[in-house]
Order: structure tokens, then C-alpha cells, then sequence
């Protein structure tokens, strides 16, 4: 069915369910009359296809999210270069912002770094890393979701794709 504006627009029955295609041709109309309207964003299709799952390439990791480039898991490269790079929130228990300085569960986390961090429960002090640590050309899986996350300690961002977390990355007690 084409996406053409029909005049007049499509009418609906109070007991009919529109079907997607006038539905869409609807949608169509609006976006012609104004090209602002888009498309929701969820409707969008995800980085080399696939409903909202992507591979990326990581670049650098900050405290709250990952600097990444697309990447193509068939030809295993990276697609684009520092004009592409997306932010990938990183999965919740692996932030930084949420918990430095903060108590969880009885459990005061101060971080040193964004892959290191002390945790005290006020008897005990043990110093704690990121396992495995995000190195610099890994290859994550992320899904399409909207995350707000820390820019730093003060700003925030909505970033639109979240770590999977494929790799299990935890917070791990560092040997001594």
C-alpha cells in the first residue's frame, strides 16, 4: 500500500480497527503537511538492521556509558569513523554515578576511577574492579531503549542504546 496523501484522509468506523496500512498513510499525510512529525522513534531500524539489537565497537569508557563505533559482526569492522561514534549506557550495576559516595545495601562505594572502587561496610574496606574490564576495541551488543545516565557528576544525558551485557561484567574484589 503506498504512503501517498489521501484527500480525504482515511475514515474510520467507530467500532472498526484501523489497519496499519491506514494508519499509515494517515501518518504519511501528517508528515507531508508538516515535515517536522516524525516517525516514532522506536520504529526506526536499528544499526545494521534487526529490531533494536546492535553490535559496537568500543572506543573509551566513561563512568555511566560507552563511546563506541558501529560495528558489523559479518565483516567485523567497524563501521565509520569519529563522526559515528554512538553512547552506550552501560549496564545499571556498572555505572559510576549512581553509587559513588553513596550506601547501598549497608555499603559505602567510593570510586577512584570509572573501573574502580572501594567498597566499606564499616568494618571492612576492599578495593573492587570491573571484570572484564572494557577494553578498547571490544565488540558489545547493545539494545534500543531510551536510559538517562550521567554525563559526569552533574549532568545528565538519554542515550538510546543499552550495554546487553552479553559479557557478564561485574564488580569483582581485586586480588591482593
Amino acid at each position: 500500500m503506498s504512503n501517498k496523501l489521501l484527500y480525504p484522509p482515511p475514515e474510520f468506523n467507530r467500532n472498526e480497527r484501523p489497519s496499519a496500512g491506514k494508519l499509515n498513510m494517515l501518518s504519511a499525510g501528517i508528515r507531508q503537511l508538516e515535515p517536522s512529525t516524525l516517525a516514532p522513534r522506536q520504529l526506526f531500524p536499528a544499526i545494521g538492521g534487526g529490531g533494536g539489537i546492535a553490535h559496537f565497537q568500543i572506543v573509551t569508557a566513561n563512568g555511566d556509558y560507552l563511546i563506541c563505533n558501529p560495528y558489523d559482526a559479518v565483516t567485523q569492522m567497524a563501521i565509520g569513523d569519529a563522526e559515528n561514534i554512538v553512547k552506550v549506557a552501560k549496564s545499571y550495576l556498572c555505572r559510576r554515578f549512581p553509587f559513588d559516595g553513596e550506601i547501598r545495601d549497608g555499603i559505602t562505594y567510593t570510586y577512584t576511577s570509572n573501573i574502580l572502587r572501594t567498597a566499606d561496610d564499616g568494618t571492612d574496606t576492599i578495593s573492587e574492579v570491573v571484570i572484564p574490564i572494557y577494553v578498547v576495541g571490544d565488540v558489545i551488543v547493545a539494545k534500543r531503549t531510551n536510559v538517562l545516565v550521567n554525563e559526569d557528576a552533574v549532568e545528565t544525558i538519554v542515550l538510546d542504546w543499552l550495554d546487553d551485557n552479553d559479557d557478564g561484567r561485574a564488580w569483582a574484589k581485586v586480588a591482593v
